[in-house]
C-alpha cells in the first residue's frame, strides 16, 4: 500500500477511534498521537473530499501528482538564510522558537488509500506552515483556533474535536476570544485558498504579507 501502513479492520478501527477520541478529548495538545490515529480512523470521507477540492485547482493536481514532502531537518536550517519578512525566514523563526522539527511528525499508518495517506500527509505538514501564514502561536487557544480554520477548510471530524477539546484548559477572557475573535475569523479565513493546494516549498522567498494576501488568509487576532 505504502511505507508503514498497518492493514486494520473496521472492528480494529473502531476499537482505534474509541481510544483514541478519549485520550484525545481529554488532552489534545499532549497526545498528538492520539488526535493523528483519530484523523486517520474517522476521517476518510473527508479526505476523500479534500482530495477533490485539490484536484480542482492546477496548484492541486500538481501536489496529488507530484507528491512533494516536507519532512526533512535539514531543509530547515537553510530556511534560516532567507531574507526578513519572507515566508521561510518566519517559519523557520516559529519552528526553531517552539523546538519544533519536521521530521517529528507522526506517520500516516491506518488509511488504506495511497492516495488518501497523502493527503492525510500533505494535511499534517501544512499545520506549520499555517500557524506561520495566520501568526498564531502554539498556546492551545491558539491552536483551538488553528483548528477551526483547518475544520472549515478540510471538515475533518479531527479538527473539529480539536477546536474544542481544549476549552476546559482556558479561563474566561481565552473564552470570550474564542467565541468573540478566534472562532469568527476562522470561520471567514477558511474560505481563502486550500492550504493543502499550496506549494509552499516554491514560496520560502515570497513576502510573507503579500502571500497572506494572495491567499487570502490574514492574520488571525492573537488571543489574550
Amino acid at each position: 500500500m505504502y511505507p508503514g501502513h498497518i492493514p486494520t479492520s473496521c472492528a480494529q478501527k473502531g476499537i482505534l477511534t474509541a481510544g483514541a477520541a478519549v485520550g484525545a478529548l481529554l488532552d489534545p495538545w499532549r497526545r498528538g498521537d492520539l488526535v493523528g490515529v483519530l484523523g486517520e480512523t474517522t476521517g476518510v470521507d473527508a479526505l476523500s473530499g479534500l482530495r477533490d477540492k485539490m484536484k480542482e485547482t492546477q496548484a492541486g493536481r500538481r501536489i496529488l501528482h507530484e507528491r512533494p514532502t516536507f519532512d526533512t531537518d535539514s531543509v530547515l536550517k537553510k530556511l534560516k538564510e532567507c531574507k526578513e519578512g519572507t515566508f521561510g525566514s518566519t517559519y523557520y523563526r516559529y519552528m526553531e522558537s517552539n523546538g519544533f522539527k519536521p521530521s517529528e511528525r507522526p506517520p500516516v499508518q491506518f488509511i488504506d488509500d495511497s492516495e488518501l495517506a497523502y493527503v492525510m500527509r500533505r494535511y499534517r505538514e501544512t499545520h506549520d506552515f499555517a500557524h506561520t501564514l495566520t501568526a498564531l502561536n502554539s498556546s492551545v487557544a491558539a491552536e483551538m483556533v488553528l483548528k477551526s480554520f483547518e475544520w472549515h477548510q478540510t471538515g475533518m471530524p479531527m479538527c473539529g474535536l480539536a477546536s474544542l477539546g481544549g476549552a476546559i484548559h482556558l479561563n474566561t477572557n481565552q473564552l470570550h476570544y474564542l467565541v468573540n475573535k478566534g472562532y469568527p475569523w476562522a470561520r471567514q479565513a477558511g474560505q481563502g485558498e486550500l492550504i493543502t493546494s499550496v506549494m509552499w516549498e516554491e514560496e520560502w522567498d515570497t513576502n510573507l504579507d503579500e502571500l497572506r494576501q494572495r491567499l487570502l488568509i490574514p492574520v488571525a487576532p492573537l488571543p489574550p
